[in-house]
């Protein structure tokens, strides 16, 4: 006598709404993935962003420091030429000291239109320090930074001060464009702006700030009420 095993299988699979509710929340899972993943792209893109435009405007800023810093008197004159909030003309000497006749006129400039940061140079083409001769139009230009915006909506580029006479060793802000009698007060100036990506110019939250101060260096740092003192 055989006996004959008999094994029971199952033969049913998923009905149709089990199908459908296991592939909805394969669908949530991978949205939620991609969404995570896109974030994660843009946090990336956002740091490249913001570190790109911090190297462009240090540079930018470094150039502008060290033309300030060379501020020179031309004889009499006081350095500053001119100053507004987008624009600062001044004597400056970058040479060896080897020569005064070397005494430049240069500009730093922003162009709230085109939202550019340039440098202007006028070299001296004849005379004999004081009464150097300049050409009418600079002799050099230099871009110094694209994508440039103010630090912030209607902030000025350029900030100037001079001694707070009622209150000795404080500042107090000069207003634009600047006098004759306040250029020749000045004694310190606040530059700030702000560098935005290239493939996003107008995504401000990527911008990055910078600032920085610089003391006119003929300045008499002994005086409460004094400016540059020029011979």
């Amino acid at each position: 006598m055989s006996v004959i095993a008999r094994v029971r299988t199952d033969e049913r699979g998923f009905t149709l709404v089990e199908l459908l509710t296991a592939m909805l929340i394969g669908l949530v899972i991978l949205g939620a993935g991609l969404a995570i993943l896109d974030r994660s792209w843009n946090a990336s893109a956002e740091v490249s962003d913001r570190a790109a435009g911090l190297a462009s405007a240090r540079s930018a800023m470094a150039q502008v420091t060290r033309d300030l810093r060379s501020q020179v008197c031309l004889g009499a004159n006081t350095p500053i030429i001119y100053g507004d909030q987008n624009r600062v003309r001044f004597y400056a000497d970058l040479s060896d000291g080897s020569s005064r006749n070397a005494v430049e006129i240069r500009e730093i400039a922003y162009d709230a239109s085109a939202r550019t940061l340039v440098e202007r140079v006028w070299r001296p083409t004849g005379g004999t320090y004081p009464n150097l001769t300049y050409p009418t139009q600079p002799t050099v230009t230099n871009l110094l930074l694209e994508r440039a915006w103010p630090a912030s909506s209607g902030a000025p580029i350029f900030d100037y001060y001079a001694w707070d006479t009622s209150d000795g060793g404080a500042t107090v802000r000069l207003g634009t464009p600047l006098s004759a009698s306040d250029a020749a007060r000045t004694i310190r100036i606040v530059v700030s702006f702000q560098a935005r990506p290239s493939n996003r110019p107008s995504a401000a939250q990527r911008a990055a700030d910078i600032q920085n101060e610089v003391f006119v260096r003929s300045a008499d740092n002994t005086s409460a009420t004094g400016g540059p003192s020029c011979a």
